[in-house]
Formats: C-alpha cells, structure tokens, sequence
C-alpha cells in the first residue's frame, strides 16, 4: 500500500507542474484573453466527459476486480460503451463549439478530437488502477504531460502561436503519443482489447449504469458549481477577466489538489476498510486526522502565498494586482474547503446516503449561479471569488450536518 502510494505520489508530480505550466505559459505569453477562450472550453470538455464517461469509469473501479476469471470479457464490455459515450461527447461539443462558442472549422476538429481522445485516456488509467497498476498508470500519464508540455513550448516559441487553439494542439498531440508509447512499451494482458467485435451486454450495462449515474450525478453538478462563474463572467464581462480570474482559481485549486493528494490517497483506504470491518469509530478517527493534516497544510500554502504574491503577481502570472486580493483569499479558501469536503461527505457514502449529498450539492450549485447572476454584473471577479468561497462552505457544513445526524442514528460502535 505504501508502495503504491509513493508511486501515485510522485506520478502526480509531472502532471502538476505541467498543469502549472500551462496556466503561466497561458496567461503570460497567450493573454488573459485567449487563456479565457481556452479556460471555458477547456472545462466545457472536462463537463462533457464527466457526464458522458463518468458512470463508466467509477463502475471499472468497482466492478473489474470481481470478473478474475472473465477480466478480458469485462474489459471489452467497458470499452466499447466508452467508445459510444465518448462518440455522444463529440457530439455534445460540436452543438456547444459551433452554436455556443462559435469555433471556425479548424479550432472546432482539434477540440472534438481532444475531447475523444481524453476519455480513452481515462480508460487507460482507470483499467490500470482497478488493476492496481501504479507503475503503468504513473509513465501513461507521465508520456502525456510530457509530450503536452514540449509541444505547448515548441508552439510557443519557435511557431510564436499566440491562439488558444495550441493549448489543445499539444494535449491531443500528448494523448497520441501516449498511445503510441503504450502500445510500444506497456502493452500488457489489460490493453489486449478486441477492437473490431462489438460487445454490448444489457444487464452489464445496466449494472454499471445503475452503479455509476448517482456518482457521475454528484461529479457533474460539483463541476457546475466550480466552473459556472467563468461562463457568467463571459456574459458580463470580457475574456480577459475570465482569463485572469481562471488563471488565479486554476492555480489556486491545482495546488491545494496536489498538495493534498497524499493525504487522500493513504487515508481514504484506511478509512474504508476500518468501516467495512465493524471498526466505525477507527473510521471516524481516520477522518478526523486527514483533515486536521489538511488543515495544516492550507496553514502552509496560506502563509506562503502571503509571502509570496507579490512575485507570483508580477514575476510569475505578469497579472496587475489592483484587488486580486480579495480575489485569491477567496479561491484559496473554496480550493480548500472542496479538498476537505471529499472526507467531510465521506460518512454519507459510507451509509449509501449519496442522494443528501446529491441534494446538498444541487443547493449550493443553484445558490451559487443565482449569486453570480445578482452580483458579477456589478462586481466583477471580486463578487465570483467570494460567492465561489461561501458555497464551497456551505456545501462543506450541510454535508458535516447531515453526517453527524444520519451517524448518530446508527445503534452500532
């Protein structure tokens, strides 16, 4: 288990610096304006793929280990309902890219394709973790971040690109070679797929489904709530506001993910298999102690951002301060607090009570755009940042209240 923490730890360490990457390199040397078209396309696609690939991917998580003796068979069952899903995605991004975000030809062909390609990338990793291959899972993901990342700089600099549109040129072009790499290197039992024989089975459909739908429910209306602002802002105000406020959010909640990541992944096993024994109040006590280590992790991140912002501002982001303040206090605490929400709800996905959480999420997500309908035509990113911080919040103590009341109805230890 150690092990394999370690392995998913430092895995996570090229992907986030590239992420990193990109958010400076965007807003630096593309402006806030095109890091903006690409910010709510970008997390358009990442919505899509939640609704369209979700179910699958967290039913691959809890229903491949049981097929031992029919693993190949489950494996093309997955992955051609992820090739219908993903073929639904396209389709759901060529309506949004043509009618909404009015992409020319050229632009709207990179985002489709990027947008298929990123869900067979997640089929990859996620058959790789449900098999419990951190190694294959860590060089997958590494050949993509990689290969993004030498693209971007290559369009960048030697092309002088200065578009949106090379920030998904040099993710599509990562996902390539990521396959490539993984047919020539890692190939394995797992990727030995039939790809030419259809295989659809209802009642395996139907158990995924039934599984995967409440979950990829959840994901899907938290997605709305974090990234709902962005596309408000654009109705109110210019790109290159949504470029700077996606710029600081971006940061802001991929450093509290990373940061946290280790906490998650060593204490939510523990945390499920002391409930899964009898062991209740060890769970709790588990809970308890990966919040308090989250707790003191934003301390640290607090405290070296106050120390740091003038140069992350000026040297870094080449942003103008005036009052991103108020703007970063803001997103740091809603970065954090989703952090601490993932063990905060962990009791009512322990007591199969998902559908609080459902409504709880449904609450802060309506909360959250009616907010910024009211309040970002005359405030701007400012009021985005706050309301973004207050819903976070309130998410965090409806689901610790319904917790403690469903918990404290238990009759056993």
């Amino acid at each position: 288990m150690k092990r394999d923490i370690l392995i998913y730890f430092s895995g996570k360490i090229i992907p986030a610096l590239v992420n990193l990457a990109i958010i400076v390199l965007g807003i630096r040397f593309l402006g806030g304006e095109e890091y903006g078209r690409y910010s709510l396309i970008f997390y358009a696609t990442m919505l899509v793929s939640t609704l369209t690939f979700g179910w699958i991917q967290h039913s691959i998580l809890r229903f491949l280990s049981s097929y031992k003796t029919d693993t190949k068979n489950a494996l093309n069952h997955f992955f051609h309902l992820m090739l219908a899903s993903s073929g639904t995605g396209v389709i759901i991004m060529l309506l949004l890219g043509h009618f909404y975000f009015h992409l020319p030809p050229y632009s709207l062909l990179i985002v489709l394709f990027y947008t298929f390609m990123y869900n067979v990338l997640l089929f990859r990793l996620t058959v790789w973790q449900a098999a419990m291959k951190p190694v294959k899972y860590a060089v997958f993901e590494g050949i993509y971040n990689f290969i993004l990342l030498l693209v971007l700089l290559l369009l960048i600099y030697a092309f002088a690109i200065h578009k949106f549109t090379i920030i998904f040129m040099a993710m599509s072009a990562g996902l390539v070679f990521a396959e490539i790499g993984r047919w020539l290197f890692i190939n394995g039992e797992e990727e030995r797929l039939d790809y030419f024989t259809f295989f659809f089975d209802r009642e395996f459909t139907k158990k995924a489904m039934g599984y995967g739908l409440s979950i990829t429910l959840w994901l899907l209306l938290s997605y709305l709530m974090n990234i709902a602002d962005r596309y408000i802002i654009k109705e109110y105000d210019t790109y290159a506001a949504v470029g700077t406020y996606s710029a600081i959010k971006d940061l802001f909640f991929k450093i509290s993910s990373f940061s946290t990541i280790a906490i998650l992944l060593s204490y939510n096993p523990k945390v499920m298999d002391s409930w899964n024994n009898g062991r209740k109040r060890e769970a709790g006590k588990y809970i308890r102690e990966a919040l308090m280590l989250e707790g003191v992790v934003f301390g640290v991140v607090f405290i070296l951002f106050l120390a740091t912002k003038d140069f992350l501002y000026t040297k870094v982001l080449h942003l103008e301060q005036g009052d991103l303040l108020l703007v970063s206090l803001s997103l740091i605490g809603s970065a954090f607090l989703w952090q601490i929400a993932l063990f905060v709800n962990k009791p009512l996905e322990l007591l199969f009570k998902q559908r609080y959480m459902i409504f709880a999420i449904l609450f802060c997500m309506l909360l959250n755009i009616g907010l910024n309908l009211i309040f970002v035509p005359q405030y701007g990113i400012k009021a985005a940042s706050v309301i973004s911080f207050i819903s976070s919040l309130l998410y965090v103590i409806l689901v610790f209240g319904l917790s403690l009341f469903f918990i404290s109805k238990r009759k056993d230890p």
